[in-house]
């Protein structure tokens, strides 16, 4: 046979010509396909630009409603422009022209619209302007008013500001000021931005669909060019649409609303991409055709020289066997290709003839083999095997069997289980069990126990089925088992670490998910009243991070081991996790019962827990919601309890609370207010105010507390005791501290750069500021901006932020003295702090609490604050009392080792304005 090259077959270019011609379809489809995706881009494109133009007008007329407004306030501080002639009229209303590039000219009337100067003085104007809109309105409202665009005599479109000036009470003049829309600074502003972005057939209405920009000035004015897209445009929409023209062809028409000035952008462009959106896609497109089709060229190039070898490879087999050699086989050749198939059909062929021979000798051995095979399958397995007949005989039991009952094979043989098994309705059952399988003629799978000759239970799963005797028509039972007693022991091991806390051996969450589903099911729609606690350990952080989370497992096995001596059989305990416990109360009376137990609870709770010679004390805080029968879910209940629990949370812990409807409000307001809070900063919601702080000997001022506002703007003033705990639980109260340090800072320079008195500025630190120590190098790029000297700056920080983390907040504060700022602890006198322990904290300032101000006829608290100032006094700290509000506080501490007051007896916290006048009024007193 002659070998021909596959290079030589028709086939081969056949083959060829159909994969490349599947390439260029594939690729022109892709390339109309291309077209269609970049004329809907193009549209994309010109939304995009419009949308930036739009964005761009609101944002300059809103910049020139602005200054217009400026202007107009400016004009009205010239007291006397009422009293001049008509010719110094003339010259002031020429500077504002030539002072404001938008004010093409104007003029003054009086308050019986009579004209009483003019500009440009080349102009001829009414004599009286009584009856004009703009001038009836600013006599009306005695304040600036912006007319609507108005059509003047000339045919030109003019925007008139017109500004009243009052002596007294009463307008004595008018100022209007025009706007020549056609020919102004603005006209050019708006014509260069649409020029800017391709869109040079636009034009812009006002709310009367009147054109008041356009490319062509002759268009100024008109009100019926392609009035159908005015109209949506000032139905307040936004969007585009497809014109067809009268020549047959379409274009596109984008349109905007600017809701600032009340005005329509509309843009007229062509239907067909511009060029840079073709640009994009072009270079792409081309780079994709050809290097796919180089591709698949090199694939087709590979598979033919594949196919070729595989030729090759049957050719020479074809020619071994025609030389016969019986024994050659083609391997390396794919079975599922055309040339693999004949080469698998030729490999059966030699196959065949060496099967036949070996199933001759297979056949020879296949009774001798199975013999031997049985008797290693019933014998040597370590798995019970026995053949039962339906008397309950046994026929056939291997070794592992009998060892079970302590026995030999022989021993078991022709007796049955009965007779031999102690357990007799266990023999019993797997009688009843073989004659089913029997019966029904099918195989059977299953798990059983037994009982051995030890009395240990075994546990086994077992295959039974039925099979057919071979020297009588009758059917045995044949049994295989596999021993699982391991493996039970395991699961139910698994099982109650599944549902079982590792730690305390409480049952866990998910116990905790079954019961109350179960409780659910089980009391269905009935009236049966039940209970859920859901508490969690207040401060039990503080023992982790203080004596180290082996202390808070042991406490945590403290309170699981109270928890069940409390409660008894009252009800079911479980631990979900962390220090968060819930104790399901079924079918009780009357909600007393749950309130009841709370309070057991709490008071078992509270006592004292022993931890390597330190007493801790560990609160909690409950939430209880109740349910009946059909009223609610799992996710309800759960959700009713926590809800309650951070009520308790709220109302100062150690406590426990009903759920109600109202706490639902409670919770959506808080949670509106984190979000809310994110966006205050950016919608100018947030304020800084001053309080000033005196000093006890002379009354002057010496120093600012910057204390954070925030006046939503729908919700009005929100508290700080309100919005600061927002603020730290989700992680913004770094953020707002660094925004208050800076721009207090600022302002703290401000005064001083001003010639006001330089007082001491005070500032609070959030505890999660002190965890950061780049508070340090904040503090310093602050000082450094804003130019304020350190020692004008006092830092003020908590009691409980120390506590927390003593050692490395010492060191921050350490950091931040030696950049010359002074350290304060405010608050004072309600943490957790020993006065004994002053000693060692690098602070220069005591800041006494309020609440000893206010308890001052109790003797204790004198006792407490004449304590505070000895120690400070011998460790010569400066002492602040804060909130004093009374004549009677005031005298007290006259006599004190205190050197500065603040409360509202002095001053309220002021805002800028009114810290700046306080500044400014002290100013001229030392003057």
């Amino acid at each position: 046979m002659e070998y021909t090259s596959y290079w030589r077959l028709k086939n081969t270019w056949v083959t060829f010509l159909i994969i490349f011609s599947s390439v260029v379809g594939f690729f022109a489809l892709l390339f109309f396909t291309s077209k269609i995706i970049i004329a809907n881009n193009t549209i994309d494109h010109y939304e995009e630009v419009m949308d930036e133009v739009a964005f761009d007008i609101e944002a300059d007329s809103t910049q020139l409603l602005e200054d217009l407004q400026l202007l107009g306030k400016s004009i009205q501080n010239e007291k006397d422009l009422y009293m001049q002639s008509s010719e110094q009229v003339n010259r002031h209303l020429e500077g504002i022209s030539n002072f404001s590039p938008l004010i093409d000219g104007g003029t003054i009337v009086d308050k019986n619209g009579n004209v009483v100067g003019y500009f440009p003085t080349d102009i001829a104007p009414v004599k009286n302007l009584s009856n004009r809109i703009y001038v009836q309105e600013a006599i009306k409202t005695k304040s600036i008013y912006i007319s609507d665009v108005i059509q003047a005599r000339t045919k030109r479109s003019i925007l008139v500001i017109s500004v009243p000036l009052i002596d007294g009470d009463e307008v004595e003049r008018v100022v209007n000021l025009s706007i020549h829309l056609g020919d102004n600074k603005l006209y050019n502003i708006l014509g260069s931005s649409f020029a800017a972005k391709g869109l040079n057939d636009t034009f812009i209405v006002d709310e009367q669909g009147t054109i008041i920009f356009v490319s062509d000035v002759d268009r100024l004015g008109q009100t019926n060019y392609f009035p159908e897209i005015a109209e949506l445009v000032l139905n307040r929409e936004s969007g585009h649409t497809t014109i067809k023209l009268d020549d047959g062809t379409s274009i596109h028409a984008f349109y905007r609303y600017i809701s600032t000035m009340e005005w329509g952008i509309v843009t007229f462009v062509p239907t067909s991409p511009p060029p840079e959106v073709l640009r994009a896609y072009y270079p792409i497109g081309l780079t994709m055709f050809f290097g796919s089709a180089l591709l698949v060229l090199l694939i087709i190039m590979l598979f033919l020289s594949r196919t070729r070898k595989q030729m090759k490879k049957l050719y020479d087999a074809i020619e071994y066997v025609s030389a016969g050699d019986y024994t050659q086989q083609i391997s390396g050749i794919e079975d599922r290709s055309q040339v693999g198939f004949v080469a698998s059909k030729f490999n059966d062929m030699i196959g065949h003839l060496k099967v036949a021979k070996e199933d001759i000798q297979a056949k020879t051995n296949y009774s001798e083999q199975q013999r031997k095979f049985l008797d290693r399958i019933v014998n040597y397995n370590p798995n019970p095997i026995y053949v039962m007949n339906w008397d309950g005989e046994f026929l056939l039991v291997n070794h592992e069997y009998a060892a079970l009952f302590n026995k030999t094979p022989e021993e078991i043989i022709g007796k049955k289980e009965i007779d031999f098994n102690p357990n007799k309705k266990g023999a019993e059952r797997t009688l009843d069990i073989n004659r089913e399988v029997l019966i029904s003629n099918t195989e059977l799978r299953d798990e059983e126990y037994l009982f051995d000759y030890k009395g240990n239970m075994r546990w086994f799963q077992y295959g039974k089925v039925p099979i057919m005797a071979l020297t009588e028509d009758r059917t045995h039972v044949l049994y295989v088992g596999t021993e699982i007693t391991e493996l039970k022991n395991q699961e139910e091991q698994i099982l109650f670490q599944a549902y079982h806390d590792d730690l305390t051996g409480m049952p866990n969450r998910k116990m905790f998910r079954k019961e109350l589903d179960d409780l659910l099911v089980y009391i269905g729609d009935t009236e049966y009243l039940s209970a859920l606690l859901y508490f969690d350990l207040d401060r039990f952080k503080y023992i982790n991070d203080t004596f180290g989370h082996d202390a808070g497992d042991s406490i945590l096995k403290s309170i699981s081991e109270r928890l069940q001596q409390t409660l008894e059989d009252k009800g079911a305990i479980f631990r979900l996790g962390g220090d968060e416990f819930t104790v399901l109360l079924p079918h009780i009376e009357s909600r007393q019962i749950a309130a009841d137990t709370s309070k057991q609870i709490l008071a078992s709770l509270s006592e004292p827990y022993e931890y390597n010679g330190h007493r801790v004390i560990i609160t909690a805080s409950i939430g209880i919601s109740l349910f009946k029968g059909g009223e609610s879910s799992y996710d309800t209940i759960v959700k009713q309890a926590d809800i309650a629990m951070y009520q308790s949370k709220v109302q100062g812990k150690n406590t426990f609370r009903f759920y109600s409807a109202e706490m639902e409000t409670v919770l959506a307001t808080k949670r509106r207010l984190e979000v809310d809070l994110q966006q205050a900063s950016k919608r100018n919601e947030l304020s800084i105010h001053y309080q000033p702080i005196i000093d006890n000997q002379n009354g002057s001022l010496v120093g600012m507390e910057a204390l954070l506002r925030w006046e939503h703007s729908k919700l009005g003033y929100i508290s700080p005791g309100t919005f600061i705990p927002i603020a730290e639980e989700v992680g913004l109260i770094e953020e707002l501290g660094e925004w208050v340090l800076r721009n207090a800072c600022q302002k703290a320079r401000d005064w001083q750069l001003q010639g006001f008195n330089p007082v001491r500025l005070s500032i609070n630190l959030s505890p999660l500021q002190l965890k950061n120590d780049t508070i340090v190098d904040h503090v310093r790029n602050v000082l450094k901006d804003t130019g304020l000297d350190p020692s004008w700056l006092e830092l003020e920080i908590t009691e409980s932020s120390i506590i927390e983390n003593k050692e490395e907040v010492i060191q921050i504060l350490k950091r931040l003295r030696a950049l010359g700022v002074s350290v304060a602890i405010d608050d004072f006198g309600i943490g957790y702090s020993s006065l004994n322990s002053l000693e060692s904290l690098p602070v220069d300032t005591l800041k006494i609490d309020k609440s000893f101000m206010d308890k001052l006829e109790e003797k204790s608290n004198d006792v407490i604050l004449s304590a505070i100032f000895d120690i400070a006094e011998k460790l010569k700290l400066t002492v602040v009392a804060e909130g004093i509000e009374t004549e009677e506080q005031h005298t007290y501490l006259k006599g004190k080792y205190c050197h500065k007051l603040q409360g509202f007896l002095f001053s309220q916290p002021l805002d800028d304005k009114w810290s700046d006048n306080l500044l400014e009024k002290l100013k001229r007193a030392d003057g």
